[in-house]
């Protein structure tokens, strides 16, 4: 998330456009697939594995496209929203969490579609030294 939103405000994105593109959006509804068919089999385990992918999906993402070199604005774009959804998939384990990431990125998650104003705040999970 810091990562994230750290980019977002270095490329001055406003993030206004509401659609990602099709190879974010084919891998959150991949995901939630498998989340929701998990959480309906009470398999909670695997709805957490599911959130992992996604979170893993969005790290190759980042490395893949190296938004930092070129501050492509549609890269950084697809992150917001993939980080709105893992947001959304969090709730019902990390409700706190969820909020939290919700603000970070200036959104209320029901009023969709989403316009993101990012609100960079503290770490979510510190290090601990």
């Amino acid at each position: 998330v810091g990562r994230v939103l750290t980019m977002a405000e270095k490329a001055k994105n406003k993030a206004h456009s509401i659609k990602c593109e099709s190879e974010i959006e084919d891998e959150i509804n991949r995901v939630k697939k498998g989340y929701e068919k998990a959480f309906e089999e009470f398999k909670f385990n695997e709805v957490l594995i599911a959130i992992w992918e996604l979170i893993s999906f969005c790290d190759r993402y980042i490395e893949k496209k190296r938004p930092w070199e070129e501050k492509n604005k549609k890269t950084i774009t697809n992150l917001l929203f993939a980080l709105s959804e893992i947001s959304q998939l969090l709730k019902p384990f990390l409700p706190e969490t969820s909020k939290t990431i919700s603000n970070q990125l200036g959104i209320k998650p029901e009023e969709k579609p989403w316009k993101f104003k990012i609100k960079k705040g503290k770490a979510l999970f510190p290090r601990l030294k």
